[in-house]
């Protein structure tokens, strides 16, 4: 099986989901990887290092689609061949030898490259976040809904990444395999957390309006006013959070909060492994893949019903809650709980670290490498 694989980007997460496929790989299967976006931003992957180191997986640069391709892939179709060697390099999309292609959404680049396997008769593959079954942002726009009508019509399946992605916009007939963002944990080892005085918790988002900061530090002031104040947060991210430390200046909880701003690698896992409770209060996230890192290292989850991961890797009572952050005194509640209660906290680690497994990417890109080849010419 040749199976080529279009990304917008490569993202840790992603590069983890493709190594899984191809450690799947037989001798006679080809996984070619290509993205359009640009290389110096595709977060903590090295696509040059990618390119030429030697790996059954080959990243190669985004096939060219055109006028000439469409109508290459038309006669394609009518000989049934599976290269046509017209004139030009191997950049260009027909002169590849390709069983499937897997498209990550409906971006013009990946819908030209649906519209030529569509008139070549190769399988094609959507992989998603966008879907109709999401708590937040489920009012499309009539043009995101035609665009999606019309495209879903070039493709035979869908990959969800998202809880949401499982009913998609259109098209809700074509088979659909649920493979959420998620990493590869197994040199994941789950932390001890910290020695509880006080309890320390973590949340690694965007300083950014949509991850909610603000939600989280009303529920924290209402625990400050019933008298609960063994607690520690530290918030992680990326963006400016000038804005969230006047913000935590002006509610007078400065004790309780400390901005460490951008981590990465061994520096955030530490921060994972010395945490007792990991929080999200997400105005809106397709998924959060961060749940997953902190499901890995087995924390007690905090996670907003706004979060798509919260309907997969929080275990109602058994390793977290799922909050509405707009609540705030259910919000307080919880984590109140979770700060008054250090048997409870131990009690959900096991249960998160569980999650954690079923859902490594390793294991999820075996799965999506053995859906793909049941579509395959």
């Amino acid at each position: 099986m040749n199976l080529l694989f279009l990304t917008k980007g490569l993202a840790r997460y992603r590069k983890n989901l493709i190594d899984g496929m191809g450690d799947r790989l037989s001798p006679e299967d080809q996984l070619m990887v290509a993205t359009y976006s640009d290389k110096a931003g595709l977060w903590e992957v090295d696509w040059d290092r990618l390119v030429t180191e030697s790996s059954r997986i080959t990243y190669r640069e985004f096939p060219t689609v055109d006028a000439r391709s469409l109508f290459m892939g038309l006669l394609h179709r009518i000989f049934k061949q599976r290269t046509l060697h017209a004139k030009g390099d191997a950049a260009r999309i027909e002169q590849m030898s390709l069983d499937i292609v897997a498209i990550q959404e409906f971006s013009w680049p990946m819908i030209k490259v649906a519209i030529y396997c569509k008139l070549a008769h190769i399988p094609c593959i959507v992989c998603t976040d966008i879907g109709m079954d999401s708590n937040w942002g489920t009012q499309f726009f009539l043009k995101t809904r035609l665009i999606h009508l019309f495209a879903s019509w070039l493709t035979i399946g869908v990959a969800a990444h998202s809880a949401a992605a499982r009913n998609p916009v259109s098209a809700r007939w074509r088979p659909n395999l649920f493979i959420p963002h998620t990493v590869d944990i197994r040199t994941i080892q789950p932390g001890a957390g910290s020695d509880g005085n006080p309890v320390k918790l973590l949340m690694v988002a965007s300083f950014t309006e949509t991850k909610g900061h603000d939600l989280l530090l009303e529920a924290a002031r209402l625990l400050v006013n019933q008298g609960i104040t063994n607690f520690k947060f530290h918030f992680v991210g990326t963006h400016d959070p000038t804005w969230l430390a006047e913000l935590i200046k002006e509610k007078e909880l400065s004790p309780y909060f400390e901005i460490l701003g951008v981590l990465k690698g061994e520096a955030l896992f530490e921060e994972f492994r010395n945490s007792d409770v990991f929080v999200l209060s997400s105005r809106g996230d397709t998924f959060g893949v961060v749940v997953h890192e902190a499901s890995a290292f087995g924390m007690p989850l905090i996670i907003s019903k706004f979060a798509g991961a919260s309907s997969v890797l929080v275990d109602e009572g058994k390793n977290g809650y799922v909050i509405n952050p707009y609540e705030s005194r259910q919000f307080a509640e919880k984590l109140g709980l979770l700060i008054q209660h250090p048997e409870l906290r131990e009690s959900f680690r096991q249960r998160s670290r569980e999650l954690g497994e079923e859902f490594c990417a390793h294991r999820l890109g075996s799965t999506l490498l053995d859906w793909f080849k049941e579509f395959a010419c």
